[in-house]
């Protein structure tokens, strides 16, 4: 186990909050460089690394606490391992804020955060579905999926086609990237689609699948 170090720095402190904190000198993994203090570190097999926003509860987590400048191969911080955390001072790899997903995550962790996260993306409400469809070769269709964001979100789309009547393990469609998707009905046969709406929102995102499309394109 790690040893605990020192007493806690005014630099630190504008990081941490009370003074129920484990603080550790931890070994940082070889090639970092140019660490923020703030910046939420977990234990990786070469050493502590920069925690990516896909952060897992089963990983020990840990918050830097001085900045690190590279590379910082070798070189060992002061960080903590359990206590509060100045909401506003913590930050993940791709420099993103801690949202409430992160939080709750970290958590579990002996990470808390204080002050109020900032939202995650929340999965878009689907207003329409796609149904199954039976058309004549050289009829016109197009499909339609429509998915209403429940945040401040940026909603973006891609269709995909399948070679069955599944949501999933389909090939993205070149160019499909909008709310409807024009069928190519010129000869018959069977086709299948669906669509995904991805919600973007404070470095997060959150998607839903429509329901499985099958289109049926009989001879005319």
């Amino acid at each position: 186990m790690d040893k605990v170090i020192g007493k806690v720095t005014v630099k630190q402190e504008a990081i941490l909050e009370g003074g129920h904190h484990i603080v550790s000198a931890l070994r940082l993994a070889e090639g970092l460089e140019n660490l923020s203090a703030g910046m939420i570190l977990y234990r990786a097999a070469d050493g502590w690394r920069p925690l990516p926003a896909n952060y897992t509860a089963e990983k020990p987590a840990a918050v830097l606490l001085e900045e690190v400048k590279g590379p910082a191969s070798g070189a060992v911080a002061s960080a903590a391992l359990h206590g509060a955390v100045r909401n506003s001072k913590a930050v993940f790899a791709n420099g993103a804020p801690a949202t409430m997903n992160a939080a709750d995550d970290l958590r579990s962790a002996g990470i808390y955060l204080l002050g109020d996260p900032i939202p995650s993306a929340l999965a878009p409400l689907i207003v329409a579905d796609l149904a199954n469809k039976s058309v004549t070769v050289g009829d016109a269709l197009t499909l339609s999926f429509l998915a209403a964001a429940q945040d401040e979100g940026i909603i973006t789309r891609q269709w995909y086609s399948n070679s069955s009547a599944s949501a999933a393990g389909g090939a993205a469609i070149e160019g499909a990237t909008g709310e409807n998707y024009a069928v190519n009905t010129a000869a018959a046969g069977t086709k299948y689609f669906y669509c995904v709406a991805t919600n973007r929102l404070n470095n997060t995102e959150a998607a839903v699948t429509s329901a499985a499309c099958t289109v049926v394109i009989a001879a005319a």
